[in-house]
Formats: C-alpha cells, sequence, structure tokens
C-alpha cells in the first residue's frame, strides 16, 4: 500500500492518503486535487519541479501563499521519496515508488516534435533496434563482431541518427580517396568490380602487412634511384660547363707561351752582357762613378743597399764616400788617434786661448761699480768670468 502525505503545495493545505491500487479524489473547484496529483507524480517520477522550465529560481511558487515551506512524501513498503519546497530538493531512501511523467501527466507525447515523438514511442513499444538487431543486418554484408560493436558504441554516443551523420559524412571521405586512388568515378557496382592495374589472384595470399613493407621498399628504392639521377645530372652540368671553357682554357695557353719566348730571350742577353763585364778583382771594392774611388755595396734590406766607402783614400768632392786618411808608405808609423774625449778638450782649450788673446772688455757693471761710492762698492760683488773649460 502507498502512503502519500502532501503540505503547504499550491492549493493543499494538508493531504495524507492511502492508495491501493485506484483512490478517487474529490473536492469543489480550487480545493487543491490537480495539486495533490501533480505534486504526487513529481515525488515517483523523480522530477523536482512541475514546469522544468521554471527553474529552482521560480520554486518559492510551488509553495502554498502564507506558507513559509511545503513538502510531499510518498512511501511504500521498499522505500520512499520525498520533496521539499522552495529549495526543490530531491531526497529518497531505499526503492520507492517510480513512475515515469508520461504516466503520471507531467507530459505528453503529442506536445513532442515527430523526431522526439517517434523516440518515446520506440521506447515504450520496444521497437528501437538492439545491439543483436544490428549484428544480424550486418552479417548479410560481411562484417564481423568488431565492426558491429563500433557502430553500436557510435550509435549509443550519438543515437541513431547522429551515427547515421557520421557514417554519411566519413563514406564521402573514403569515396573521395578511392576516386583519388583509382582515378575513376565511384560507383557501387564498379567498385565492387574493379581491380588494379597489374593484379593477380596471386596477390590475393599476400597480407596487409607484406603488400606494405614491399611497398615501402619500392619507394625507398625510388627515393635512391632520384638522388643518383640528380647527381648524375649535376655531373653532367659540371662536365658541359668544363668543356665550354676548353677554348678559353687553350687561348690563355697560347698567350702564356707566346709571352715566355722573349723573356727567355731577354734573360739570355742580360746573361750574356753579365758575363762579358770585367771580372772585380777580390778584396778591392767597386768603382764610383761620381769620384773614381772605390764604394762598397751592402744589402740592409731584400730590396734596399747601401753605398759605404771601401777602404782606401777618398777622392775630393766625392758626397757617397765617407772621409778616409790617405794611404800611408811602407815603413811610416800610422798617426798617433785621439780619443774623441780628448778632441773635445783640445778644442775647447784652443778656443779659449783664442778669446784671451784680444784685450780684455771691460764689463759694464765694474764700471758702475768704479762710479759708486765708496761705501757701496764693498757690498757690490764683482762678476766673475765665465769659463770655458772647467778642467
Amino acid at each position: 500500500m502507498i502512503q502519500a502525505k502532501v503540505r503547504d503545495i499550491r492549493g493543499c493545505e494538508r493531504a495524507d492518503l492511502q492508495v491501493s491500487r485506484i483512490a478517487l479524489i474529490v473536492g469543489a473547484n480550487g480545493a487543491g486535487k490537480s495539486s495533490i496529483l501533480q505534486a504526487i507524480g513529481c515525488a515517483v517520477a523523480g522530477q523536482a519541479l512541475i514546469l522544468p522550465e521554471l527553474g529552482k529560481k521560480g520554486a518559492s511558487g510551488l509553495v502554498r501563499s502564507g506558507a513559509q515551506q511545503g513538502s510531499v512524501t510518498v512511501a511504500d513498503d521498499g522505500g520512499k521519496v520525498a520533496l521539499s519546497y522552495p529549495k526543490a530538493d530531491l531526497m529518497s531512501d531505499g526503492d520507492p515508488p517510480h513512475a515515469s511523467v508520461f504516466a503520471v501527466g507531467l507530459a505528453h507525447v503529442l506536445d513532442f516534435d515527430e523526431k522526439m515523438r517517434a523516440k518515446v514511442i520506440g521506447q515504450y513499444l520496444k521497437t528501437e533496434p538492439s545491439r543483436q538487431d544490428l549484428g544480424f543486418a550486418l552479417a548479410d554484408s560481411g562484417c564481423g563482431e568488431i565492426v558491429v560493436d563500433r557502430v553500436w558504441k557510435l550509435i549509443e554516443e550519438r543515437g541513431w541518427d547522429g551515427a547515421h551523420a557520421a557514417a554519411k559524412e566519413e563514406g564521402a571521405k573514403l569515396k573521395g580517396q578511392w576516386e583519388n586512388i583509382t582515378d575513376a568515378r565511384y560507383g557501387s557496382r564498379i567498385a565492387a568490380s574493379w581491380e588494379p592495374e597489374g593484379w593477380s589472384i596471386d596477390l590475393q595470399a599476400v597480407t596487409l602487412e607484406k603488400a606494405s613493407q614491399r611497398v615501402a621498399d619500392a619507394r625507398g628504392a625510388l627515393e635512391r634511384a632520384l638522388v643518383n639521377a640528380a647527381l648524375s645530372d649535376a655531373e653532367i652540368a659540371r662536365l658541359e660547363q668544363a668543356a665550354a671553357d676548353a677554348d678559353a682554357v687553350g687561348k690563355r695557353y697560347n698567350e702564356t707561351f707566346a709571352a715566355v719566348d722573349p723573356a727567355e730571350k731577354a734573360e739570355a742577353a742580360a746573361k750574356a752582357a753579365l758575363d762579358a763585364l770585367p771580372a772585380v778583382p777580390q778584396g778591392h771594392g767597386l768603382p764610383c762613378p761620381h769620384c773614381k774611388g772605390l764604394v762598397h755595396m751592402r744589402q740592409v734590406k731584400p730590396a734596399e743597399w747601401h753605398i759605404e766607402p771601401f777602404v782606401g783614400y777618398r777622392k775630393k768632392n766625392c758626397s757617397n764616400a765617407a772621409p778616409r786618411s790617405p794611404p800611408q808608405k811602407a815603413g811610416t808609423p800610422a798617426p798617433r788617434r785621439r780619443s774623441p774625449l780628448r778632441a773635445g778638450r783640445c778644442a775647447r782649450r784652443k778656443k779659449r786661448t783664442t778669446r784671451r788673446a784680444g784685450p780684455r772688455p771691460t764689463s759694464p757693471r765694474r764700471g758702475a761699480r768704479a762710479e759708486m761710492p765708496t761705501g757701496l762698492q764693498r757690498h757690490v760683488r764683482p762678476l766673475s768670468r765665465p769659463r770655458l773649460c772647467r778642467r
């Protein structure tokens, strides 16, 4: 037996019902008959709101005017379910009574569109195909259990219509790929009888893995052949360019050979002129073209030579050789050479002697001192004469 309690729901303030199989509710208009039925229907259907479009914010409108909250409880021997408002909370315990929204009158099949109506009626009449029905239908087309499982999973995720749309889209994609590979327009009869070029019956025993390996090997050989062909073309182009430059290379060779012959003749003439020159005695300098004296050439850099005087007597007015002493006769002692320091002292001494030979100049300050009074002369120090040499 089902027991129902309704408190402060819409037009019903309080109702306690015990339902065996059929219950008859009688009352005047506005007494709350429909409110009781709707509240009990929401509880057993598991729908918190009579009108789902209201939302939980509109659930406070289901509470009777003047009351703060309302509730409905439906229970039987298996369990109970309860609804509380205005929070619209649904709580269940055990296995409470249950009914569909169509059975309690919260929804009507005629309010749905054609697709939804067919779906709902198919569920209740059990006309929707099952997985077993799908397997029987695909068995004639040669599809195995793996294909059936994949198709059934797609149907469960997207529904029959969604699965059909996905299959149609995938079919169009595969059709385009088939046309690109075969270079023929797709058709069911053409696709059933089409065979690739070079097909033989022996290939039917070849597995997909072996065929894929053969294709990969052939593709690798093709790539290697293309690389070799590219190298050959490059080598051919290089040889053609070298052949085109052969004429220019021959012309440059002839010009170079023609220039070598005069150079060799000039070298031979210069060598002959050099051999015709008189030999220079060993241990003697070269004659100077200006003073006819002997000079010596010394190389200081790869392309720079210095002319130095050779040991011997220097001719007069020769600017290319340093002054040298005249050659001494045999048995004559060599002149005494003085050191630079001694020669400098003698020069200073000679200069000092020359200055002392003349009259001694009178210093202006000495004359000024003589004219000073006697008392001031002893305070003026006489100007000493500068010394030319301190030694």
